[in-house]
């Protein structure tokens, strides 16, 4: 199962450095990109096995209090079908803040379950 979570976090690798990439045409794009290369950085770390369990777990709870940040006071969905825009910018941007968090804490777990079978 190792091999399973160490390409997991290569395909997390690309997938954030993409999300990274298209953040260019946010009005706010510096701090988006910031927050997406954290956890691409993060999967290379994990993919090499130079991952640490509380820095992983430091990441995961800095990601689920932003997405509790960012939620927006009514949430109106995903998609552009009517709503006000902003309310699903804020939920597209707090779930995927939620998504982070929860790869996170798949690393961080993962990290702690291969130090305690070596023991």
């Amino acid at each position: 199962m190792k091999g399973f979570y160490r390409w997991l976090a290569f395909a997390c690798m690309i997938l954030f450095a993409l999300a990274s990439f298209v953040q260019l045409n946010d009005p706010d794009a510096f701090i988006w990109i910031v927050i997406y290369a954290i956890p691409c950085l993060a999967s290379l770390f994990f993919f090499l096995h130079r991952f640490n369990f509380l820095i992983g777990m430091l990441l995961c709870i800095s990601y689920v209090v932003g997405g509790i940040v960012v939620w927006p006071e009514t949430f109106e969905g995903i998609t552009l079908e009517g709503g006000n825009l902003e309310n699903i910018e804020r939920g597209r941007e707090a779930l995927g803040l939620f998504i982070i968090a929860l790869v996170m804490l798949i690393y961080a777990y993962q990290t702690w379950a291969d130090k305690r079978s070596k023991i």
